[in-house]
């Protein structure tokens, strides 16, 4: 049998079935006739070039990868080549005199065909990683440091590592305000919105994790804060609707507690 249905599908035609979907120790996802290991083998097929370095040798954290949407061979890379990609080509952003990747980023999408890698991917995983290590000092400008935690961390999320990236997200949210602080203390205050902007958007991302976890009394005071920043800027459409769906489901869960 190479089809299976869930007994809880009853809204799905009876005829409709799905292949098995096993995630292998390096991230890539298969469709197998059944759920065994016996379904998985080796292959003495070599792998094909990688398109930057034009070798296929590979080893366990260095393996080749097709990720976006390039057509023909030009799709397969090296897990390292892409990173170096990635930062070269935000270095040069940078170097260019832009802040942010605003349309483009090449620490979440293919430099080449401009896919958006899946969360928890192979190559978004490597990328997310590269980029946290280059960019995530407090020293970096307050846009490159809130992305670099968050990307990380939504990728961590993805792979279900809620633990680490409630611990990534809280060390990065108390640099922001450890730096807030300074500013204020230095007199520099026009250097502060820009951050408690990006402050507001890491603990949304914290909202976010503590939900998952059921941290309610976390959950809460986040909240509060993000809503008093919120009064002090302009957020954009996107994130004010996160903030309204986290709001009401802190209330919803309170709600299911006390019933």
């Amino acid at each position: 049998q190479l089809w299976y249905r869930e007994d809880s599908w009853d809204h799905v035609p009876a005829d409709f079935h799905c292949p098995y979907q096993i995630r292998l120790d390096n991230g890539h996802v298969i469709c197998a006739p059944k759920d065994i290991d016996g379904y998985i083998r080796t292959t003495d097929v070599p792998p094909p070039n990688c398109s930057i370095c034009l070798c296929n040798d590979q080893t366990e954290e260095n393996f080749i990868v097709r990720d976006c949407a390039c057509r023909g061979t030009q799709g397969y890379i090296h897990l390292e080549c892409l990173k170096d990609v990635a930062l070269s080509r935000a270095k040069a952003e940078i170097d260019s005199g832009r802040a942010d990747t605003s349309g483009f980023n090449p620490f979440i999408q293919c430099v080449t065909c401009r896919l958006t890698f899946s969360r928890g991917s192979p190559s978004a995983m490597v990328l997310a990683r590269a980029c946290y290590e280059t960019y995530s000092d407090e020293d970096e400008t307050p846009w490159w440091h809130s992305f670099a935690a968050k990307n990380l961390v939504r990728n961590m999320v993805e792979r279900g590592d809620d633990d680490g990236a409630k611990m990534l997200l809280e060390k990065h949210v108390s640099m922001i305000r450890l730096t807030i602080k300074d500013l204020r203390k230095q007199g520099y205050l026009t250097y502060i919105p820009a951050n408690e902007i990006e402050l507001s958007k890491l603990l949304l991302e914290c909202v976010e994790v503590y939900e998952k976890k059921g941290m309610l009394s976390e959950m809460k005071p986040t909240l509060d804060e993000i809503c008093r920043l919120k009064e002090k800027y302009e957020f954009d459409g996107p994130r004010q609707i996160r903030i309204n769906q986290r709001l009401s489901s802190h209330s919803k869960l309170l709600g299911d507690i006390d019933s």
